[in-house]
C-alpha cells in the first residue's frame, strides 16, 4: 500500500490487519510519531516479534501552508516563508525520514524552496499537487498523491475552484473534498450509492470487527459522512465517477500508477489491508487488466522505490514477501482476497495462523 497512515493510532493495532490481508509493505505518508519509535517497529518487524508489513518508506510530518493546513495539521507541519520551508526539510533530514511529503495549499514559491532543499539533502519529494500537476512534476515530485490536483486542473473552472479551496475552512472527514470541489455536471446517482454514504456501509463490513472501536467511533462523527446533505451525495458520486474516468485516461496515456488507499487517513471507512483489495477492483473498473492492477501494487512500487532487485516479483534471491491464493487473480481480481497463506520476510503465516490473528484482533477491538 503506497499511501497509508499506519501510525494514526497505535501502530501495533493496525500492523496485523495489513498482514492478514496479504499486504506485505506500506509507505507511510504522514506521521508525528518519533522516528525512534518507527525504527523500533522496523526492528520488531524484522525480528518477527511484531507481525505486520515492512515500513518500506516513512515521510514523517508533512509540510503544508495556508488556512486549510492550519485547521488540519500541527504547528510542526506549517511553513509560511521559503526560509521556513527549507528549515522544515533540514529538520526532517535530521529526524531520519525517508522522503519529504508536501500537502496542498503551498504557493509555488514555497514548493520550489522545499524541492530545492530536498535535492540538497538527498531526500525524494512526494505529495499533493499544490497547483497544476505539471508544475508539481517540474518541481521534482516523484509521486503525486491522490488525483485532486489533476481533477481540478482538468476542469474549465480551475482558477475559480482553486480560489474556493484556498478560502475554505475544511472539515475533517469525507465532507472536505465534497464540500469544496463540486462536480455536479452529469450526475450519476443511485440508491446503492445513497445507502453507502448515508449509513457508512462499506464493501468489507466483516473486517470492521477487527478495527479498534475508538477509531470506528470517530468515523461516525465525521462531518459529511453521517447524514450528508442530498447535494453532498450527488457531489460525492460525481467525484467518484470522475476519479474512475481520470484513472482510465491515465492508463490510455501510459502514465504509471501505484496502488494506495489512504487507510487510517481522514476519510472513512478505509480498513487497513482489505481496502487495498478494493483499490485493485477499482483499477479494473477503470479499464486496467487484472495483471496491470497487480503490477500497480507490486512491481511498480518496487521500481518507484528503486528496490526492484529485492521486491516486486517472485524470483530467486529476492525477499520472500509473498501471498499464496486459492484462485487466480488474473481470471478475477477479487480472487486476491482468497488468501491461503502470507509470507512476511520469509516467515510463513498459514491459514490457521491468519485465522488466529483475526480472532485476537476481533477480541481486542472493543478495548482499543
Amino acid at each position: 500500500d503506497m499511501h497509508a497512515h499506519v501510525f494514526t493510532q497505535r501502530g501495533d493495532a493496525f500492523f496485523p490487519l495489513y498482514a492478514v490481508a496479504g499486504v506485505t509493505a506500506v509507505r507511510d505518508m504522514h506521521t508525528a510519531a518519533p522516528m525512534a519509535e518507527i525504527q523500533e517497529h522496523r526492528t520488531q518487524l524484522a525480528a518477527g516479534t511484531l507481525i505486520g508489513p515492512r515500513l518500506i518508506a516513512v515521510a514523517g510530518p508533512l509540510i503544508a501552508a495556508g488556512p486549510a493546513a492550519q485547521a488540519r495539521f500541527p504547528p510542526q507541519c506549517l511553513v509560511a516563508t521559503p526560509a521556513e520551508a527549507r528549515a522544515a526539510v533540514v529538520a526532517r533530514k535530521r529526524m531520519g525520514v525517508d522522503f519529504i511529503k508536501v500537502a496542498g495549499g503551498l504557493s509555488r514559491e514555497l514548493l520550489l524552496a522545499i524541492a530545492d532543499e530536498a535535492r540538497r539533502q538527498g531526500l525524494p519529494l512526494a505529495g499533493h499537487a499544490p497547483g497544476p500537476p505539471e508544475e508539481a512534476s517540474d518541481a521534482g515530485l516523484r509521486s503525486i498523491e491522490h488525483n485532486g490536483g489533476v481533477r481540478v486542473s482538468s476542469d474549465p473552472r480551475a482558477p475559480e475552484l482553486r480560489k474556493q479551496i484556498a478560502a475554505a475552512t475544511p472539515e475533517p472527514g469525507v465532507g472536505f473534498v465534497i464540500q469544496n470541489v463540486r462536480r455536479r455536471a452529469g450526475a450519476r446517482f443511485d440508491d446503492e450509492t445513497a445507502q453507502y454514504l448515508a449509513d457508512g456501509t462499506v464493501p468489507y463490513p466483516t473486517w470492521l470487527r477487527y478495527m479498534p472501536r475508538s477509531f470506528t467511533d470517530d468515523w461516525k462523527k465525521s462531518p459529511g459522512f453521517v447524514n450528508p446533505a442530498p447535494q453532498d451525495l450527488v457531489d460525492g458520486n460525481n467525484d467518484f465517477q470522475t476519479s474512475i474516468e481520470i484513472a482510465a485516461a491515465m492508463r490510455r496515456a501510459g502514465l504509471k500508477l501505484m496502488a494506495g488507499t489512504d487507510a487510517n487517513g481522514s476519510f472513512p471507512p478505509l480498513v487497513p489491508g482489505i481496502s487495498l483489495h478494493e483499490e485493485l477492483k477499482l483499477f479494473v473498473q477503470a479499464g486496467y487488466t487484472p495483471a496491470e492492477a497487480l503490477h500497480a501494487a507490486t512491481l511498480a512500487p518496487a521500481q518507484f522505490l528503486r528496490q526492484e532487485r529485492d521486491f516486486g516479483t517472485v524470483d530467486t534471491g529476492k525477499v520472500a514477501d509473498l501471498v499464496l491464493l486459492d484462485a487466480d487473480p488474473l481470471v478475477d481480481i477479487r480472487h486476491t482476497q482468497k488468501i491461503q497463506a502470507v509470507v512476511l520476510n520469509g516467515r510463513l503465516l498459514d491459514r490457521k495462523m491468519l485465522d488466529e490473528i483475526q480472532s485476537r484482533l476481533a477480541a481486542s477491538a472493543g478495548n482499543q
